[in-house]
């Protein structure tokens, strides 16, 4: 019984260890692409940016918990998008829409956003994947 269970011990370990190589993986290569990124809750709540987000915007984790990625929408736009938004997150639905985004230099760019769910193997939405793509010029 002592065999079995250190045998299971050892496998756990090794789960929890390819986890965390995913996990770095990931995060090596979402701080490193030249979109911003961010991932969401299934009721659409952000709880992680990448590296290049809180370069451009100039904020931090904490600051988005409290203000909201919503805070740098252009005011003209915000309505609208949000709307979009919200109705995607409520169907399931991908995200696509394309709005000025205020960097830290307080200058609002031009983006195309994107959310992705992310399900299960019931079907059942888990997660966001979102990113940024800068489009300059547009509009």
């Amino acid at each position: 019984m002592r065999l079995h269970l250190a045998g299971q011990d050892r496998e756990i370990a090794q789960h929890i260890d390819a986890l965390r190589e995913s996990e770095h993986q990931f995060r090596t290569l979402a701080d490193n692409m030249s979109q911003l990124a961010w991932t969401a809750s299934p009721r659409g709540q952000a709880h992680w940016y990448n590296e290049r987000w809180y370069a451009y915007t100039g904020t931090s984790l904490e600051a988005m918990k409290v203000l909201g990625w919503r805070s740098l929408l252009h005011p003209e736009h915000r309505e609208r998008v949000l709307a979009r938004l919200q109705y995607c997150f409520s169907t399931g639905s991908i995200w696509e829409d394309t709005f000025p985004l205020r960097g830290k230099d307080g200058v609002f760019n031009w983006f195309l956003s994107r959310a992705l769910p992310m399900r299960d193997a019931q079907g059942h939405i888990t997660h966001w994947h979102s990113y940024r793509h800068y489009g300059s010029g547009q509009r």
